[in-house]
């Protein structure tokens, strides 16, 4: 079962389906039911009982628990890419997914792109990896940090 598509690396790969073995292994009922269970919120359901589901949802979440250093940075990967790939392509960069991992991995550039579209997916990047150090910090995000976000965004290009 696969879930998302990836066009990651081999490793990043298995230990994708590794982990997806793990939840149909852990929960043999369709893990598609499992998660719409979860995460369905009736219109009928009231303040209380949304809050419920949620704290079941993040026990679910933390019965899985502590994942490995190798899965938690093949995850970061994976969900740097997709960000950076949606949140550029949504703006018009026509880099596929597989060609912003190359950028965003390797630097390689890819033939018949512009510099712009390089240098959007590598600030994009940069922007991510400056905000998880702010909560890393636990430092207060003020305008400065903002207007930092902005200028890493938006200078290289």
């Amino acid at each position: 079962m696969q879930l998302f598509p990836t066009t990651q690396s081999p490793i990043a790969n298995q230990l994708y389906h590794n982990f997806i073995a793990l939840l149909v292994r852990l929960y043999p009922q369709r893990l598609g039911d499992i998660l719409h269970q979860h995460f369905a919120f009736s219109s009928a359901m009231n303040l209380s009982e949304k809050l419920q589901k949620v704290d079941r949802l993040k026990a679910w979440l933390d019965s899985f628990r502590s994942l490995s250093p190798t899965l938690v940075a093949e995850l970061k990967k994976l969900y740097d890419v997709r960000f950076t790939y949606h949140s550029n392509a949504i703006e018009g960069n026509t880099l596929t997914q597989r060609e912003t991992e190359l950028v965003l991995e390797t630097g390689i550039t890819v033939g018949g792109k512009t510099l712009r579209e390089h240098l959007e997916g590598i600030a994009h990047r940069d922007a991510i990896d400056y905000i998880e150090m702010l909560t890393r910090s636990d430092t207060a995000i003020g305008e400065w940090e903002i207007k930092q976000i902005h200028n890493l965004i938006i200078e290289p290009i």
